[in-house]
């Protein structure tokens, strides 16, 4: 998940729903596939594929995700999710279950 030059790079897998830089949203995203979030997002996440969190995304979110990837510096909530990676300057605060 981590390249050599300690970026994180997304899975190989096909990114379903995408919330753009200049977006705010609120409420619950329930999805199959994966989600990218580089806007600002508050409510619920749950997808059984990954969640790809950018560089300048702010996300108040209780997350159920497959995979959690985080280069965000604000990234705060619940979250469950079989991995959770971030970048050395990005953090989750919340309760974490794997």
């Amino acid at each position: 998940m981590f390249s050599k030059g300690g970026k994180i790079e997304a899975p190989e897998e096909e990114i379903e729903t995408i919330i753009g830089p200049t977006a705010c949203f609120r409420g619950t995203i329930r999805s199959k596939g994966s989600i990218r979030i580089d806007g600002v997002f508050e409510g619920v996440i749950k997808t059984t594929g990954s969640l790809i969190i950018g560089e300048q995304a702010k996300v108040l979110a209780d997350i159920d995700a497959h995979n959690i990837l985080s280069v965000a510096d604000a990234v705060q909530g619940n979250s469950s999710s079989l991995t959770i990676t971030t970048s050395i300057r990005g953090c989750t605060n919340g309760v974490q279950q794997n």
